[in-house]
């Protein structure tokens, strides 16, 4: 008997192009970047061991007045009532300055990391467009070149050439989604201020100064 040869079928294994291998691990790193820009700033926004309505003389061995009542400004969570003898009428005008003064510089730095995650969701789509059009570019020059327009070929090629661009559109969505319910947030915060800021102007019978 003649030994019959059966064929032997090599299979390639199939590598993305280093234009989409760097873009996912841009991917990659702008997630954790952003997963621990995210943490940060929800510890400084929510994450504080008072309640509405708590007083600084229950916290006088942490944080000074002034600091306690920024910190308390930036996580929404500013006395509502006026705790006895706790504010001077003397003294209102400059410990609102000094809060205020405190409160824009936490405020203003949460948001500089929030707008930061909205330039990160841009860059993304930025490069998720040029890495999709790097690709189709460089499948249609090998069509013309090697003259491949077989279904298939075409199909795979396409497919691997909106990968990264579906890569990318997922990540800004999920920045850009980040992004509007933090910058909501600090609007929210920075009006609650204000409000609080006024109540105290009233109930000291003073008048905040007007620049002109």
């Amino acid at each position: 008997m003649q030994n019959v040869m059966e064929p032997i079928w090599y299979v390639s294994e199939y590598r993305l192009p280093w234009a989409s291998r760097l873009f996912v691990l841009y991917v990659l790193i702008t997630i954790a970047v952003s997963a621990v820009k995210v943490a940060r700033l929800t510890e400084r926004m929510w994450r504080f061991s008072t309640s509405k309505g708590r007083t600084h003389a229950e916290h006088s061995n942490r944080m000074s007045k002034e600091e306690f009542l920024a910190h308390s400004a930036l996580k929404n969570k500013l006395p509502r009532e006026k705790a006895e003898g706790e504010w001077n009428v003397d003294d209102v005008p400059a410990l609102l300055q000094e809060v205020e003064t405190r409160f824009v510089f936490l405020w203003s730095r949460c948001l500089a990391t929030v707008v930061s995650l909205k330039r990160l969701s841009v860059l993304t789509f930025l490069l998720s467009a040029l890495v999709t059009l790097w690709l189709t570019s460089r499948f249609l020059s090998l069509m013309a070149i090697q003259k491949m327009a077989g279904i298939v070929f075409l199909g795979a090629s396409i497919s691997e050439a909106i990968l990264p661009f579906q890569l990318g559109i997922i990540c800004c969505a999920v920045l850009y989604a980040i992004y509007a319910l933090y910058h909501a947030a600090l609007l929210r915060r920075m009006a609650s201020w204000h409000y609080f800021k006024g109540q105290r102007w009233l109930a000291s019978g003073t008048a905040p100064k007007v620049s002109v």
